[in-house]
């Protein structure tokens, strides 16, 4: 279910960022090219992040409780010149409760509730 969760709040935040993007490229294309190594989800990730408004990020996949890949992007506080790492916090208030009812959504079309 972490894992599940995880999964919400990492998608959420890649599509919020990009509909953030200004300009439409390869990314938003219809066929775009499959990401297969973690050196290309890292480019990839890059190229979002210094095309978008958002000061900063970290993303981890888990598959089967496996880390698989975990990077951090741009800064945490700008002003101070802080680096956002994979320990940073993340305020996010109450659109949590938005991640939680997807997350329950999921678990019932999974059939984990009857």
């Amino acid at each position: 279910m972490k894992n599940l969760i995880l999964l919400l709040i990492i998608t959420s935040f890649l599509l919020a960022v990009l509909l953030s993007c200004e300009q439409q490229d390869d990314r938003l294309s219809p066929n775009p090219k499959p990401i297969t190594t973690p050196a290309e989800l890292s480019d990839a990730l890059t190229d979002i992040y210094q095309d978008s408004d958002t000061p900063g990020f970290a993303i981890s996949v888990v598959k089967h409780d496996a880390l698989l890949y975990q990077e951090s992007f741009g800064k945490a506080d700008i002003a101070g010149n802080h680096i956002y790492t994979n320990q940073t916090i993340q305020p996010i208030g109450s659109i949590s409760k938005t991640f939680v009812a997807a997350a329950i959504v999921k678990a019932i079309e999974q059939g984990y509730f009857s």
